[in-house]
């Protein structure tokens, strides 16, 4: 089954009764399923969308394997500015984005992969396991830096805030007691 990303963008009257209109309508993606899980504001006026991707063509033409985590930057009126695929030769599914103080964007993620774009995953039992991924793109979708954490059981990686002195805390899930997982 094909399944598109659909994106409304929606003017909403506040404070009245008058159903809202349909600014603009964009669909996303290619030939297999696209799953979008976030979204933000930039900070000039357009929008980010990171999604998962297991399509290799349409408007997806660089996935490393099975299914990426797939971003794309749009202007106001939902235009494609860039799009890029993140991950390896298995899966990644993405969780959650947010903007960084240094204008760039960091995304919390589950991978199962430890080639591509992916470095340093702690994938037990042959792979049978997922590792949390986050990791760090600029304005322009260049990836910055990443990092698998994780034991050799599984992980991932749900929500992401930036703190003070550029220091990043990430909450998931384990359930591993070895590797970067201490105390469980």
């Amino acid at each position: 089954m094909k399944t598109f990303l659909y994106l409304l963008a929606i003017l909403l009257p506040v404070f009245t009764s008058a159903q809202p209109a349909i600014e603009w309508q964009r669909c996303y993606g290619g030939s297999r399923n696209e799953e979008s899980t976030k979204m933000l504001n930039t900070a000039d006026g357009g929008y980010l969308m990171v999604s998962q991707s297991g399509s290799q063509d349409g408007m997806v033409n660089d996935n490393n394997g099975y299914s990426d985590i797939w971003v794309v930057k749009m202007d106001q009126y939902g235009l494609i500015e860039w799009k890029r695929c993140y991950g390896g030769s298995d899966s990644e599914w993405s969780a959650n984005i947010i903007d960084t103080n240094d204008g760039g964007y960091l995304i919390a993620a589950q991978t199962y992969s430890n080639d591509g774009d992916v470095v340093g995953a702690h994938l037990g039992d042959g792979g049978m396991y997922a590792d949390g991924w986050v990791f760090k793109i600029d304005q322009y979708g260049n990836l910055l830096w990443q990092r698998c954490l994780g034991g050799s059981r599984f992980e991932s990686g749900f929500s992401i805030i930036e703190g003070i002195d550029n220091a990043y805390l990430l909450v998931g899930t384990t359930t591993s007691n070895d590797g970067d997982v201490v105390g469980f």
